[in-house]
């Protein structure tokens, strides 16, 4: 009898991929809003979502390392998540505290605007936020440069390549000392404790 999560096989498979839909409905309309931090908010969750979701397919019940690139790859997605999601919540927060601060905000009649702004519903009116492009472009930079430097980081504290737990596949393999506090644990709770509480 196996041990471990395999009694959860197929339902922590079906979750992840139910999470992945969930998570790629809204996508279209912050696509058509051009909202990048939570597009790249999104995109971290999906990746974590596949990533977790294919090991957990790939080693159910055993521990056999079949693809030592792989691993690396996804051990190097996986570090990177925490940093990841942090910077884009980061992004999302100072988003929200643009908009409300700003005296920029303005009703636009959508019946007059280009097609690709005509709403769905009834109402012609909508409060929109003006589009700032050097904002994408400080988003993009924060939530892909930070997560990428980070994993790349993480490189200086590893003990070993990546670690294969039985029914949870590859994990990153961080050595436990100081650090590694500092370089690997610490700095995704500075970005979502202190750094984004400058925003609120």
């Amino acid at each position: 009898m196996s041990t471990g999560l395999s009694t959860l096989y197929p339902v922590l498979s079906i979750f992840f991929v139910f999470a992945i839909a969930l998570l790629l409905l809204p996508v279209p309309g912050f696509v058509h809003t051009r909202n990048a931090s939570v597009l790249f908010y999104v995109a971290w969750l999906v990746l974590g979502n596949f990533a977790y979701g294919l090991n957990t397919f790939l080693w159910r019940g055993n521990t056999t390392n079949r693809s030592p690139v792989y691993c690396d790859i996804v051990t190097f997605l996986i570090a990177m998540l925490p940093i990841g999601i942090a910077c884009s919540l980061l992004c999302i927060n100072r988003l929200v505290w643009n908009i409300s601060r700003s005296s920029t905000l303005f009703l636009v009649n959508v019946s007059r605007a280009p097609p690709s702004w005509q709403p769905v519903s009834r109402d012609r009116n909508k409060l929109m936020f003006p589009q700032n492009p050097r904002r994408n472009r400080v988003d993009t930079l924060i939530c892909i440069v930070v997560p990428f430097m980070f994993g790349a980081l993480r490189l200086l504290v590893q003990d070993k390549r990546f670690t294969i737990v039985e029914d949870v596949g590859c994990i990153p393999s961080v050595d436990h000392t100081l650090p590694a506090l500092f370089i690997y644990y610490l700095p995704p709770s500075l970005i979502c404790c202190c750094i984004t509480s400058i925003y609120c």
